[in-house]
């Protein structure tokens, strides 16, 4: 049995082949229309909405791209897209990082700067924020001579690791390997 996209496959083959010469015919609007129709049906705007009430930057690209290529023509107004897409990804993929620490006698958390320099630091744990988007990372301190051996966990001499994980579409905190949510 042959499968579904396969027969259409063939359909659309065997149709460019032999109705080309009668399709040469006809005059460029009216196959202009024949293109516009079946475009527009390409077009949603509830997809525009859902992207810009999810993620408005890739609403901006989405825009760019569809204005590159009816103002510029296809290749050229992908080409824009790409590099507009480039360039906002170097500034996404950069964010700032800023190390916590904590104000004494509180539970309140702020960046370490020259005007607090009374600010609380743990020996041994680094506290940080990353400004940009949602991702998960955790602290492991495992190391293969401390989980196989009875050397205790203070007096390992390997220096922790950051292990990350990719975005969670949640963007909750879990952790990042069975090794770090043993230690």
């Amino acid at each position: 049995m042959i499968p579904k996209a396969m027969a259409y496959a063939t359909v659309a083959v065997l149709a460019a082949l032999f109705l080309s010469p009668f399709i040469a015919l006809m005059p460029h609007a009216a196959l202009a229309g024949v293109v516009i129709v079946y475009s527009l049906g390409l077009i949603q705007p509830a997809e525009f909405r859902d992207m810009l009430r999810v993620r408005r930057t890739e609403f901006i690209w989405a825009v760019i791209a569809m204005l590159g290529v009816m103002t510029l023509g296809t290749l050229q107004g992908i080409l824009v897209a790409i590099i507009v897409s480039l360039v906002a990804l170097g500034k996404v993929a950069n964010p700032r990082v800023y190390v916590l620490g904590r104000e004494p006698g509180t539970t309140k958390f702020r960046p370490r700067s020259p005007e607090h320099p009374n600010d609380e630091f743990e020996p041994g744990l680094l506290l940080v924020r990353l400004e940009g988007r949602c991702t998960r990372a955790c602290w492991c301190s495992t190391c293969a001579r401390c989980s196989t051996s009875n050397t205790p966990r203070s007096r390992c001499s390997s220096k922790p690791r950051l292990v990350a994980a990719p975005p969670a579409s949640s963007c909750g905190w879990a952790p990042c390997s069975p090794k770090c949510s043993q230690s």
